[in-house]
C-alpha cells in the first residue's frame, strides 16, 4: 500500500501475534525493520526486532 509517494512510505499487510498489522518501509531504509498496528499509522511504528535499534536510532 503506497501511503505517501513523495516521502516513499509503503505499508505491507501482515499478521504478528494474531494481530493484523502493516510492515512499514520508508525510502532510504535498507530493509523492512518496522511495523505498526492498522489503527496506529506511521507514528506508531515499532521495530520488528528490538535489537535492530542501535543506541542512536529512533523510530521515525
Amino acid at each position: 500500500i503506497v501511503k505517501d509517494l513523495d516521502v516513499g512510505l509503503l505499508d505491507f499487510p501482515a499478521i504478528i501475534d494474531n494481530q493484523d498489522v502493516y510492515l512499514c518501509w520508508k525510502l532510504g531504509e535498507d530493509r523492512i525493520r518496522f511495523y505498526h498496528r492498522q489503527d496506529e499509522g506511521f507514528a506508531g511504528r515499532r521495530p520488528l526486532d528490538p535489537r535492530d535499534l542501535g543506541p542512536g536510532d529512533k523510530v521515525q
